[in-house]
C-alpha cells in the first residue's frame, strides 16, 4: 500500500513539472516589456511580379508578409501555427492539409532531438499579432526583412511583432531560388533574393500607411548578404542591420564579390553588423564601409542559428537545451538594440542616438566607426573638373586619398576621355589627371600610354619611351602602344 502511495505521490510530481515545462515552452522569447504602444496586424498577399519568369515561362510569385501597427484590433491574436500555415500554403486548406504542413514543419526539429510536445505548445501559443486588422492612422517607417536561405518570412517572427508594435512596417517573402522554390547557393540565388526586396519596396511604396521617405532593412545569414547588395544598389535605404550576414562566411564569399555592385565603399546607409564571437568570420567588409557609420558587435555565448527566434524554439528550448535561457536573454537584448538602431535613424528620436551611443560602450566586441564625409560622384567630380579646373579636382583628390588610400573616385577610362578632349594643347593639363588616374590604377596600360603622348608634347622623347615600355609591360599586345613606339 505504502509503494502504491509513493508511485502516485511521484506521479503528481511528474505532472506537476511537465505543466510548468510544458506552460514555459508556450511562452515567447519576448516579454511584454519589449512592446511598444500599438497593437499588431499581419496580413499576406499572394502577388505576381511580371517582370520575371520563374522556370517554365511562369510569372514569379512573391508572397508578401507584413507585420505593421494597429490602433484597434479586431478579432482575437492569431496564433503562431497559423504564421507555418501562411507561408507553407495551407492557410486556406481543409484540416488535413494543415495538418499535414504542420507536420513538415516539426519534421526536422523533431528529427534533431526536439520534444514534439514542446513545439506544439510554442505553434499552439497566441502572438501579438491580429490577422488582417486595419492599420493604424498616419504613417510608419518600413523596414524590409531578407529571410536566410530557403527559410520562412517568419523566422524571427517576435521581431517583427515587437518593432511593429513601436510603430514599424516589416516587410518580408519568402526566399525563392531564380527559378524553383529552393534558392540556389550562387549569384543567380542572390539575385533572385534582390530582385524580390525590390518589388516588395515598390508594391508597398502606394501603401497610404508606409512612409517612402524612411526605408530600413534587416538581413540574416544569406539574407544578411543580399540585402547588403539591395542597400548598395538602393540609396534611399536609411539603416541597414546585418545578422551575421552569409558575406562574412568563407563558402559565400565568392557569391557576394560576384555582384556588380559589391563595393563597400559605395555604402552610405549605417549599417549594425551582428555576429557570433566564437564562429569563424571575415568581417572584411566592414573594414571598408568609410562612408557609412558602421557598427560591430560581436555577440557572445551564441551561435548562427541564435539570430532567429523560430530557430531558438525548434534548436535550442524544444531540445531541452540547457543554454536556452541566456540565449534567449541575448535574443532580447539584440532586439531591444535594433528598435534603437532604427529610432534613431529612421524615426530620427533624439534621445534614441544618445541610448544607442551609451549603451554599449562598455560591451565586449563593440565597436563603431564614424562616417568619413563622402566623396564626390563621378558625375560631380567630372563637373568639378570642367568648372573649377584639374588643380582643383587633384586637391580635392589629395584630400580624399589622405583618409581613403584605396579611394577609387571614377571608373579607369574616365580621366583618359579628356586626351582626346583637350588634345596636345592642353597636355599639362591632361598630365595632372593622368598622374592622379595611374595612382588610382596603376596598372592602366592606357594612362601609360597618354602620359608618353604628353611627353612627346614636351619632347622628351626618353620618358615618353619608358611610359610605352610601362604600357608594354601591363599589356604586350597593346596595339597603340606599339604602333606610337615604333614612330619614335
Amino acid at each position: 500500500m505504502e509503494s502504491c502511495v509513493k508511485k502516485a505521490f511521484s506521479l503528481l510530481i511528474l505532472l506537476i513539472i511537465g505543466s510548468a515545462v510544458a506552460a514555459e515552452a508556450g511562452e515567447a522569447i519576448l516579454g511584454p516589456s519589449a512592446f511598444g504602444p500599438f497593437s499588431v496586424g499581419y496580413r499576406v498577399q499572394c502577388l505576381q511580379d511580371a517582370a520575371r519568369s520563374f522556370g517554365d515561362g511562369r510569372t514569379r510569385p512573391v508572397t508578401l508578409h507584413l507585420w505593421y501597427p494597429v490602433a484597434r484590433p479586431e478579432g482575437k491574436p492569431m496564433e503562431y501555427k497559423e504564421y507555418v500555415w501562411a507561408a507553407r500554403g495551407g492557410a486556406q486548406g481543409r484540416e488535413e492539409r494543415r495538418r499535414d504542413v504542420l507536420a513538415a514543419y516539426k519534421s526536422v526539429p523533431v528529427e534533431m532531438g526536439a520534444d514534439e510536445i514542446v513545439l506544439d505548445n510554442y505553434l499552439d501559443r497566441a502572438t501579438q499579432a491580429h490577422f488582417d486588422s486595419p492599420p493604424g492612422p498616419g504613417r510608419f517607417p518600413l523596414i524590409l526583412y531578407a529571410p536566410s536561405l530557403n527559410a520562412d518570412p517568419f523566422e524571427n517572427a517576435e521581431l517583427f511583432e515587437m518593432l511593429a508594435s513601436h510603430g514599424y512596417v516589416k516587410a518580408a517573402a519568402s526566399c525563392l531560388g531564380w527559378e524553383n522554390a529552393n534558392s540556389e547557393r550562387n549569384s543567380r540565388g542572390a539575385l533572385a533574393q534582390w530582385g524580390d526586396l525590390g518589388f516588395l519596396l515598390n508594391q508597398l511604396w502606394r501603401e497610404t500607411f508606409v512612409d517612402p521617405d524612411h526605408i530600413g532593412l534587416i538581413g540574416f545569414s544569406w539574407g544578411g548578404m543580399t540585402g547588403l547588395q539591395f542597400a548598395l544598389s538602393r540609396p534611399g535605404i536609411e539603416a541597414v542591420a546585418d545578422l551575421d550576414g552569409a558575406q562574412g562566411m568563407a563558402a559565400y564569399r565568392a557569391v557576394a564579390e560576384s555582384f556588380p555592385l559589391w563595393s563597400p565603399r559605395r555604402l552610405r546607409s549605417p549599417v549594425f553588423y551582428i555576429l557570433p564571437e566564437g564562429e569563424e568570420r571575415d568581417a572584411g567588409f566592414f573594414s571598408q564601409t568609410l562612408y557609412a557609420d558602421t557598427y560591430i558587435w560581436k555577440m557572445p555565448a551564441i551561435s548562427h542559428r541564435d539570430f532567429s527566434s523560430d530557430l531558438i524554439i525548434n534548436r535550442r528550448r524544444a531540445a531541452g537545451d540547457p543554454k536556452t535561457a541566456e540565449t534567449e536573454r541575448i535574443y532580447s537584448e539584440i532586439a531591444a538594440k535594433l528598435k534603437i538602431f532604427f529610432d534613431w535613424h529612421l524615426k530620427k528620436i533624439p534621445s534614441s542616438r544618445a541610448d544607442w551611443m551609451a549603451s554599449p560602450k562598455q560591451e565586449a566586441g563593440w565597436s563603431m566607426r564614424p562616417a568619413l564625409p563622402a566623396p564626390p560622384s563621378p558625375a560631380l567630380f567630372i563637373e568639378i573638373i570642367e568648372k573649377q579646373g584639374e588643380d582643383r579636382a587633384v586637391a580635392l583628390f589629395r584630400d580624399l586619398r589622405r583618409a581613403d588610400p584605396g579611394l577609387l573616385l571614377l571608373d579607369e577610362p574616365r580621366l583618359l576621355e579628356f586626351g582626346a578632349l583637350w588634345g596636345p594643347e592642353r597636355s599639362e593639363d591632361l598630365f595632372k589627371l593622368l598622374t592622379i588616374n595611374l595612382e588610382m590604377y596603376p596598372r592602366s596600360a592606357d594612362t601609360h600610354f597618354w602620359l608618353a603622348q604628353v611627353y612627346l608634347a614636351r619632347k622628351d622623347k626618353s620618358a615618353a619611351l619608358r611610359s610605352l615600355e610601362a604600357a608594354l609591360a601591363i599589356d604586350p599586345n597593346h596595339a597603340k602602344a606599339l604602333r606610337l613606339k615604333k614612330k619614335i
